[in-house]
This record gives C-alpha cells, sequence and structure tokens, in this order.
C-alpha cells in the first residue's frame, strides 16, 4: 500500500522534471489511487518540505481533503467546493510556471465540469428548480447581496485560468501557456450558452480578434480543444448575423472532427445545415442524410418542403423543430428559410405559366394563399391581399433573389427573360 511519504516523492519528482502529466494524474479525482490516498493525513508542512514550491503545497494539500471528502464523507456540494478551490491554487502556481502546468489546469476544469453535473444530477427537483430560480434573478437582478450560482462560480475561475494562459509572454512557443487558450475559452463559452449571457462570448471573441496573430493556430492545439472553440464561435458568428463567418468556423470544426466522432459531427450539422443552406443556396443531398440520421430526423422534412415551396409543411415542421432551433441558436436564421419556400414556389408558378416573363400578382396570391392552407380557395376569399402578395415579391427582387421589377398600376411582376430566379 502507498504511504504519503512514497506519494509526496512521487509529485516532487515530477514536479523537478516538470511532468505536467504524472502531476494532473496525482492531483486527479478519476484515480484509481484515490481512495488509497483518502487514507492518507492531511500532510504537514514538516511533511511537505521536499516540495519547495509553497503554492504546489497548498495544492496537495486541497487534493488531499477532496480525496478524504469524496471517500468518506461523500458530499457532492462539499466536494464541489474544494475542487473550485483546488483550481483557484492552481491558478496561483500558473501564473510563475511555464507550459509543464497546463495538464493539471485542464484536468482539474475537466472535473470539475463533471462534478458540476454530478451535483446537479443528485439534487432534487425542488432543489434543482430552486438552482434554477437563483440562476435566472442573479442574470436579471443587480442584487449584491445575491450569492452567484454554481455556473458563475465555474466561469469566474476559468476566466482567471484563461487570463493566465492568454497574458504568457513566453516567446518560445514550445513552453507558452497560450497553447492552452481555446480549451479554456472552449470552457467559458459551454458556461456562458448555460447562462445565456452572449455578450460575455462575445466580449472573449473580439479580444482575441485583437491578438490573433500571437495565437497558436487551429492546426497546432489539440483538435478536440479547436473542434470546442470553432462550434461555439460559429454558434456566436451566427447569433450576431455573421452567417458566412459561422459557416466557414463550422466547416474547420466539421472536418476536425474526423468521420469516428459521429456524434460531435451530427451536434456541428444541426447548426452547419441551416447556415450552410442559406449562405451557399445548396440543400443537403441523400449521402449526408444517410450518414447523419440525427440530422435527417431534424431537418429532412423541411427541407424538403421548401424544394417543393410548400408553406403549410415548412410551418408544421418548423413548430415541431422549435425547440432545437432555439437550444441550437439557429431560430432566426431558420426562419429567414421560409423566404426561400416561397421562391420555390414563384419558381414553379412562373414554369406552370409558361416562363412568361409578367407574372400576375393574382396569380402569386392564389399560390401563396393554397400553399398556406392546403385548401381550395373560395373566389375572392383570400387571407392573404394582393398587397401583401406584392409585398412578398418586392422583398424577394429587393434581395436579389428574384430579377424584375413591380408594375404596381398592372398588378404584374415584370421578371427579367435571362435568369429571372439566379442561383
Amino acid at each position: 500500500m502507498s504511504s504519503l511519504k512514497s506519494y509526496l516523492d512521487d509529485v516532487s519528482l515530477a514536479i523537478f522534471y516538470k511532468d505536467g502529466g504524472k502531476i494532473a494524474s496525482m492531483i486527479s479525482i478519476s484515480s484509481p489511487e484515490l481512495t488509497t490516498r483518502s487514507q492518507f493525513p492531511v500532510p504537514t508542512q514538516y511533511d511537505l518540505q521536499g516540495i519547495n514550491n509553497e503554492k504546489l503545497m497548498i495544492v496537495l494539500q486541497t487534493y488531499l481533503k477532496i480525496a478524504k471528502v469524496i471517500v468518506h464523507e461523500q458530499d457532492i456540494v462539499q466536494v464541489f467546493e474544494l475542487e473550485l478551490e483546488l483550481l483557484q491554487c492552481l491558478n496561483r502556481c500558473a501564473e510563475k510556471e511555464d507550459v509543464w502546468i497546463i495538464p493539471p489546469l485542464i484536468n482539474t476544469t475537466k472535473e470539475l465540469r463533471k462534478l458540476y453535473n454530478a451535483k446537479l444530477s443528485i439534487l432534487s427537483k425542488q432543489d434543482l428548480q430552486k438552482q434554477h430560480d437563483n440562476n435566472y434573478d442573479n442574470n436579471n437582478n443587480n442584487n449584491n447581496n445575491d450569492k452567484p450560482s454554481d455556473l458563475e462560480k465555474m466561469a469566474n475561475m476559468i476566466s482567471k485560468s484563461f487570463q493566465i494562459c492568454l497574458n504568457d509572454r513566453n516567446l518560445d512557443q514550445n513552453k507558452s501557456k497560450r497553447i492552452a487558450v481555446f480549451f479554456f475559452i472552449g470552457e467559458l463559452f459551454k458556461i456562458y450558452s448555460n447562462l445565456q449571457k452572449y455578450d460575455m462570448a462575445r466580449s472573449i471573441e473580439k479580444t482575441l480578434t485583437s491578438l490573433r496573430d500571437g495565437l497558436p493556430t487551429m492546426e497546432s492545439i489539440n483538435k478536440s480543444h479547436a473542434v470546442t472553440y470553432l462550434y461555439f464561435s460559429g454558434s456566436i458568428a451566427c447569433s450576431q448575423g455573421n452567417f458566412e463567418e459561422a459557416r466557414s468556423r463550422l466547416l474547420r470544426a466539421f472536418a476536425f472532427c474526423g468521420k469516428s466522432f459521429k456524434s460531435q459531427q451530427e451536434s456541428i450539422l444541426l447548426l452547419l445545415i441551416p447556415i450552410n443552406f442559406f449562405t451557399n443556396k445548396k440543400f443537403p443531398n441523400d449521402k449526408l442524410w444517410e450518414n447523419y440520421p440525427i440530422s435527417k430526423s431534424v431537418y429532412y422534412k423541411i427541407f424538403k418542403s421548401i424544394k417543393k415551396g410548400d408553406l403549410k409543411s415548412f410551418d408544421n415542421e418548423f413548430k415541431k423543430i422549435e425547440a432545437i432551433l432555439l437550444k441550437k441558436q439557429v431560430y432566426i436564421v431558420m426562419m429567414k428559410l421560409r423566404l426561400f419556400v416561397i421562391l420555390s414556389l414563384l419558381k414553379r408558378i412562373w414554369k406552370i405559366l409558361g416562363q412568361n416573363p409578367h407574372l400576375p400578382i393574382s396569380a402569386v396570391q392564389l399560390a401563396l394563399e393554397y400553399s398556406s392552407s392546403h385548401k381550395p380557395v373560395n373566389e375572392g376569399n383570400f387571407s392573404i391581399t394582393l398587397d401583401a402578395a406584392e409585398s412578398t415579391l418586392s422583398t424577394l427582387i429587393a434581395s436579389g433573389k428574384i430579377k424584375g421589377y413591380i408594375s404596381h398600376g398592372n398588378r404584374v411582376a415584370v421578371l427579367s427573360k435571362n435568369e429571372p430566379f439566379p442561383n
């Protein structure tokens, strides 16, 4: 059985050789040695004299307290608070250390997130609702007496880790803590997304833009860190209406995933599919639906309705997936796709009328009415007025989706003889 002395000797050796991976495993709550370590007495200054780093001494003392609480008390609330304290201690160490400190910082951050999730699952429904209400109040009231939520505590601590890495001025890239910048940004983006504090996420993006030349490239960092950052960065760009930028970042995230990470690719596609169509005007192909069944279950029918020009089916499918669209931050861009349903419908009407460049507004009105209701129209009994139909056409012409102009006096759209419906 391992003793406190042998444990501390191993830690001391890892510190001497700057073996961050070893240190991460020595202070991990997932270690198979956790039960054994929980039996150790909390080390005294005398026990720790071989460590030669006061801040790391506190890290070890805090970790061994956590081990005892996990094994003997099984108090998830206390464990979570101690893990926050452990990350704080590591942050203090990281200020003076180089890149070797990154593995324990990253591992502790990941374990903190797991503890948060475990805490949520253990809380009763009543406690969970209370915490949700507290989060809402914290987000909407400027009461300094309000206690920060667990997510806010995590965000504050991880933000310090991010700043420590970002402010590393070491010119030797092999020793710079900036290699972990995108990991901590990804963790912060996850939290800000849960808290719906998108302004905080956008603020970080602005900071990165000003420092882009001094940061590691996506190709040089851990691929999972790159994917997480690019995914949330794409989501933020989408929420700001920067759809081209969102598409570019999501495509990179998808490419970094690799085919073996199908669930991550599916998650990216739920964002990327509507954004890609809006920016690129390309329908998802059959191969994509075949390879990604989750994406197909969400989007196949609604894109079928876009292709057919079927407004009623589009609206029905939109309602079914509304919760997913809101969660994925693509509600607005999906709403914009309704105009493409109308565009497909008008193109079909134009073809039915023999591709005549003079498209009567009354024909547009009739098509919109039937497509919206799937019911025969009684003469003169329209829910969509001629003015509304004309306004819809004007919007499509103004946005460049249709070439032509409106002759209001004649109630007709005069379409270009050369490609009235440009791709």
